[in-house]
């Protein structure tokens, strides 16, 4: 009797405790409640020292965009995803070290991404403001406001403004919404302003969704698509529309779900963020952002890319209704669509043609990412793969990322090198040709702190030449067992990494999470549009701890300018290594092009520092203008020489 009175004893502890780890491990209330008990304050991030000049090089494996290549001004962030083919890489270096994040529009919120000009000013849209934003522009450095365009509606643009050349040599802004396309010069004055013809809706049903604009360089055309799959196109100079009657990319609405969060929560996910505004929110506002970061009822819920060869659209949306089996008017499949744009010769009308689709599982996490020759598209499932595609969407290979992939691929030009973020990780993948491997999984150490808390990445990876750049934090894991696990930040800020191996090399704090995209602009800032709902999130699981919340834009300026000189010299010197092994090709004139914006950036960072004397200034502004006429001239050798010099001068005037 007492043995099994024992084993029905010892049976009900061990269902006890595999009911308390399943709880723990696949719940977000048991891990809350756990770290509750335990945690009394939260750690400063630990000091890091000055980090070397990086050990990653170009292995010579580049596949170059001619068109790219040739575009003023290479390499500057100019759309939501740095380019038209979404590629989050800027040719620039990013600043080495920076100090905490001045905040631009701490009352704006943002769940996209801004863009800059040629100077670093700040082009964005807000998702929420005070007076529904059309487009606005700010000084990067002192945070003022440079003007503003207004709509009057509730609903924002909703797009991300792009910033292409000009053939004055200057630069236009292009911003687009549901109901009217703009093209501004970078002082705010209107060159054009248009109707896209779309059919009218209320503020009270419409989120705000309009994918654009993008830029086709073959037919110079500036186009857009909305959340529920129209395409429209404007002539770039005139602003002419050339969709006369909207046009309709493939797909069927995803499902509708309610907002998963219950109404109490919701309120105070509301009240949360109007205090971390500092301005009145209705509940309304946040389940119609809601409703557009989980993508219900939308048929477009990611970003579009344009291959700049061939002008070929890529778009990852639903599938048409009747691929999952079901015909219901809604589809539980995801789709990669190739689309080709072209002008009717009898109108002067725009056109598509689907040249390829393919379908997967789940629906789709990202948008697209397009390799620089167009010949790789590389899209995330809704089952934790990241996927491999030809440019006739033939499936190439798909490589298990252990969890949901939660944004868009970064795609580098060199190296077949790939970054992918997914609810736990932030990891580097090697495209092998007809497979794919990971190759570091990043570790996040920027705090001395154990259990309960946790650090982990929260946005995209932004590319940079001398490393990897995100926004991390520390917090709470809930729900780790699950394959949708969820985080808590209590802290978070933006981060360097080592290209090479994943380590972190700088870290410095900011006052909100973000959805939108980490971003590189061309004076090296780390920036950050925030939208700091989890951090709101934190702080009503755990008040007084989740630190100062804001809104607006985090921008992590260069505090040692002088570094900033030094990694972008060194950056460009394989570069030029590169570019003559490469000779003639389009690889070789990418590299020299990419050699000469990282001098360029050198140049002007050099001018910004007071760490040299003025002498050594004037030297080093004339030995980056030698080094670039060299380049110019074809003395690729002459060039590779000085810039070893400069190279050498630099390591040893920093070092102290």
């Amino acid at each position: 009797m007492k043995k099994s009175w024992a084993a029905g004893a010892a049976l009900a502890a061990i269902a006890c405790s595999a009911l308390g780890i399943f709880a723990f491990t696949h719940t977000h209330l048991a891990p809350v409640l756990v770290a509750k008990a335990m945690l009394d304050s939260v750690p400063p991030p630990r000091a890091l020292a000055l980090p070397a000049v990086g050990s990653w090089k170009p292995n010579g494996e580049r596949h170059a965009s001619p068109v790219e290549t040739r575009m003023a001004d290479a390499g500057v962030w100019r759309e939501r995803h740095g380019d038209g083919r979404n590629s989050d890489e800027t040719l620039l270096a990013g600043a080495p070290t920076f100090g905490p994040a001045l905040i631009i529009g701490q009352n704006e919120l943002y769940f996209s991404a801004i863009s800059f000009d040629r100077e670093s000013n700040i082009y964005a849209s807000p998702s929420v403001a005070m007076d529904g934003v059309f487009l606005q522009s700010y000084d990067i450095e002192t945070g003022e406001l440079r003007w503003r365009i207004t709509t009057g509606r509730a609903v924002p643009a909703g797009g991300v403004p792009i910033i292409l050349p000009n053939d004055a040599g200057g630069e236009t802004v292009y911003q687009m919404s549901r109901d009217e396309a703009m093209a501004v010069d970078t002082n705010g004055n209107i060159l054009w302003r248009s109707d896209t013809g779309l059919p009218k809706r209320s503020d009270k049903d419409d989120v705000g969704l309009m994918w654009g604009p993008s830029y086709n360089p073959g037919l110079d055309i500036v186009t857009g698509v909305s959340g529920t799959g129209e395409f429209v196109a404007f002539d770039r100079e005139s602003g002419e529309l050339l969709t006369r009657k909207p046009l309709h990319v493939p797909g069927a609405p995803s499902p509708k779900r309610d907002v998963d969060m219950p109404s109490q929560l919701l309120l105070q996910l509301t009240e949360g963020l109007e205090k971390a505004l500092d301005r009145p929110l209705t509940t309304k506002v946040i389940e119609r952002v809601l409703r557009v970061v989980q993508g219900d009822g939308i048929n477009i819920a990611n970003y579009h890319s344009i291959d700049p060869e061939t002008g070929r659209l890529w778009l990852s949306a639903t599938a048409p209704d009747e691929a999952d089996g079901k015909a219901d008017g809604t589809s539980e499949y995801g789709a990669l669509y190739g689309i080709d744009i072209f002008r009717d010769e009898a109108d002067g009308g725009i056109g598509l043609a689907i040249a390829c689709e393919a379908y997967f599982n789940g629906g789709s996490a990202s948008t697209p990412g397009v390799r620089g020759d167009g010949r790789r598209i590389y899209v995330a499932d809704g089952e934790q793969h990241l996927i491999a595609y030809d440019s006739d969407c033939r499936k190439l290979w798909s490589v298990e990322a252990g969890a949901q992939i939660v944004a868009s691929p970064s795609v580098a030009l060199d190296n077949n090198e790939i970054y992918i973020i997914t609810a736990v990780s932030l990891l580097k993948v090697i495209d092998e040709d007809s497979s794919a491997r990971i190759e570091w999984s990043a570790a996040f150490d920027m705090y001395d702190a154990s259990f309960p808390l946790a650090q982990k990445n929260l946005l995209t990876a932004a590319i940079a030449a001398n490393g990897i750049y995100a926004q991390a934090g520390l917090g709470v894991a809930t729900r780790p067992g699950s394959e949708r696990p969820g985080f808590l930040p209590l802290r978070r800020g933006g981060a360097r990494l080592d290209r090479q191996t994943g380590e972190v090399l700088w870290y410095a704090e900011s006052t909100g999470d973000s959805v939108a995209v980490t971003e590189i602009a061309p004076n090296g800032s780390l920036v950050i549009p925030q939208s700091p709902i989890r951090s709101v999130l934190a702080g009503i699981a755990f008040p007084g701890l989740e630190g100062e919340v804001t809104g607006g834009i985090a921008v992590f300026a260069p505090d040692r300018p002088e570094l900033l000189v030094l990694d972008a010299a060194c950056a460009a010197l394989p570069m030029m290594e590169q570019a003559m092994r490469a000779g003639p090709t389009d690889a070789g004139e990418s590299f020299k092009a990419h050699a000469l914006v990282l001098i360029r950036q050198a140049s002007d960072a050099s001018g910004r520092t007071g760490k040299f004397a003025p002498f050594q200034s004037m030297q080093l502004a004339e030995k980056f203008r030698a080094a670039s006429a060299a380049i110019e001239a074809g003395r690729m050798l002459r060039a590779t020489g000085d810039l070893a010099s400069v190279c050498g001068e630099l390591k040893q005037a920093t070092a102290s």
